[in-house]
């Protein structure tokens, strides 16, 4: 997102939804921006305590009976975990057979 929000464009065209102008990518952006931000801050704050994905996901309200949207959701927390991980704000092991993560 702060990628996006550094280049030069007079539209865009996000991978669903349609043509925006600069003005208009700049305030979905910041949107965008604000959420991430919000939802790594409730994922720290879970993991205060060691979780599964599972733990992660039912800590965060995403529980939905649509396996779509579930699966979609789940893909965004494993990116998030991992970009956690990378900057070495979490760790992670594998405990009775299940992927575990934790605060660093």
């Amino acid at each position: 997102m702060k990628l996006l929000k550094g280049m030069n464009f007079k539209y865009i065209v996000p991978s669903h939804g349609g043509i925006y102008t600069r003005e208009e990518a700049d305030k979905i952006i910041e949107l965008n921006i604000e959420t991430l931000n919000k939802i790594e801050s409730n994922v720290l704050d879970l993991l205060k305590e060691e979780k599964s994905m599972e733990g992660i996901i039912e800590g965060l309200k995403v529980l939905h009976k649509d396996i779509i949207v579930y699966t979609l959701s789940e893909s965004s927390v494993k990116s998030l975990l991992n970009s956690l991980i990378e900057r070495e704000l979490v760790i992670y092991e594998v405990k009775d057979g299940k992927l575990r993560y934790k605060r660093k």
